[in-house]
């Protein structure tokens, strides 16, 4: 993407690049809302899953609120609301777990597991923030094969890590690894995780280590990252790495010699996805918990898509707000051009192509 005497101008290739990654974008949200709206359409389907996959694909590239998005297309944003309204937050997770098993490329034994924090509001939430400051909640997004599980709690519940850590092992299944950063890395998580491995419900287990909780972490301080050792934590054994993450040196505890930073890499997906998801979510005037959620799912599925196709959220926005009309007459007029480009993709809106 070029910007020229203050327009945008991009080339073809660029520019098919933005609309494929649209169509695609728009096929994830479809998908999404035709499984989280079964059964609740009613009569009215004018406002059902192609509805409120338009409306939330414009939303996220312009910015806008829900309500200004409906209004400029025309529809009653209360009506096309109300659908999100009956679904609960469980349903929507299970939703976006169709669309996000491709996406997230987690190898089969892994599950890999972070938390983020979102800020909400309304009067009918006022009972989700007791115990909080600022309406803060934390979601914990679990990527395995087979689905993608999500948490809801309010900030307070972070001191009961260890319940949501068993929940979330019984919904899991057993067999699996698990990579978590240092919030599984207490005392009590630790004596969970290291059941867990027992018992054959986790196969095994690397988590971010702390030196505050692991004190003897604290001898590895000189050591240059690359660190492999063996050391006693809390009476059991565990292998210990020092590893570069970012600027700095952190370490790993792992509860085999066979699992490390090649694992914990994979848990560096789930916070990218996170991190894009809220940087494109919009602002929203939606008071029911399942509908925001709803609508932070669609930007999951949407950041996904994008890392995907290699297409920033910048470009992405910019690129669909400026293909003018025109723009996109020049690509479809010239179809021997955009299939020599596109090669063996095959978006949608090129299939009909003369």
């Amino acid at each position: 993407m070029l910007k020229r005497g203050g327009a945008y101008v991009c080339n073809v290739k660029m520019r098919s690049k933005i609309l494929y990654a649209s169509d695609r974008i728009k096929t994830c949200l479809n998908a999404f809302f035709s499984t989280l709206l079964q059964g609740k359409l009613g009569k009215n389907t004018r406002y059902g899953s192609k509805a409120l996959t338009e409306a939330l694909h414009r939303m996220l590239y312009t910015g806008s609120s829900l309500s200004a998005t409906a209004e400029s297309m025309g529809l009653a944003h209360t009506t096309l609301t109300r659908k999100l309204q009956r679904v609960n937050r469980d349903q929507v997770w299970e939703a976006l777990s169709t669309v996000m098993d491709p996406l997230l490329g987690v190898e089969r034994d892994l599950l890999v597991v972070d938390f983020t924090h979102l800020q909400y509001t309304g009067k009918d939430l006022l009972r989700y923030t007791t115990g909080t400051t600022g309406g803060d909640v934390f979601k914990l997004l679990a990527a395995a094969s087979g689905g993608s599980i999500c948490y809801l709690a309010h900030k307070s519940m972070l001191d009961w890590k260890e319940d949501l850590l068993q929940d979330l092992l019984d919904r899991a299944g057993s067999g699996r690894i698990l990579v978590a950063d240092g919030e599984f890395g207490s005392k009590k998580c630790m004596k969970r995780l290291w059941e867990a491995v027992e018992t054959g419900l986790l196969e095994g287990f690397v988590v971010r280590g702390n030196p505050r909780w692991h004190r003897l972490l604290y001898r590895f301080q000189g050591a240059p990252p690359g660190l492999k050792k063996r050391a006693r934590l809390w009476g059991r054994e565990v292998w210990v790495y020092k590893v570069r993450l970012g600027d700095e040196a952190g370490y790993l505890i792992s509860s085999s010699s066979d699992l490390g930073p090649r694992e914990y890499r994979a848990r560096w997906a789930i916070e990218v996805y996170f991190r894009d998801a809220k940087d494109l979510l919009p602002r929203m005037c939606l008071h029911a918990l399942p509908a925001r959620l709803a609508v932070f799912a669609a930007c999951v599925a949407a950041s996904g898509v994008l890392r995907l196709h290699e297409v920033s959220k910048g470009a992405w926005r910019s690129g669909v707000s400026h293909l003018s009309t025109r723009a996109l007459g020049i690509v479809l007029e010239r179809p021997g051009l955009c299939r020599l480009l596109l090669k063996d993709v095959k978006p949608s809106w090129c299939t009909d192509l003369g």
